[in-house]
């Protein structure tokens, strides 16, 4: 299913936090920024550039690509870290 971005203007731009979109199988499409409010001159979503990094390092178990924005704006995509959940193989009793 396709994210729509409509009317979009520079996501930099947003007077709200961003929200990430989440469900399955979602995709988003690069377009240009609406004609109106930016001339169409910017290309969105943006790539979101913030170092991905798990503090204090964790086995992970993945990576993926996620989607945040706000309506009316371009929004921006980036680069998501999922942590391995180890708690189910650690033992808490003691014999």
């Amino acid at each position: 299913h396709e994210v729509k971005i409509h009317e979009a203007d520079i996501p930099t731009n947003g007077p709200e936090e961003n929200t990430e979109v989440r469900g399955d199988d979602l995709y988003v499409k690069f377009q240009a920024t609406d004609n109106v409010k930016d001339f169409g001159q910017t290309t969105v979503p943006f790539l979101d550039i913030q170092d991905v990094v798990s503090d204090p390092p964790v086995p992970l178990s993945g990576a993926g690509l996620y989607y945040k924005g706000q309506p009316g704006y371009g929004g921006f995509i980036g680069i998501k870290l999922m942590s391995f959940d180890f708690s189910r193989y650690v033992s808490t009793s003691l014999r």
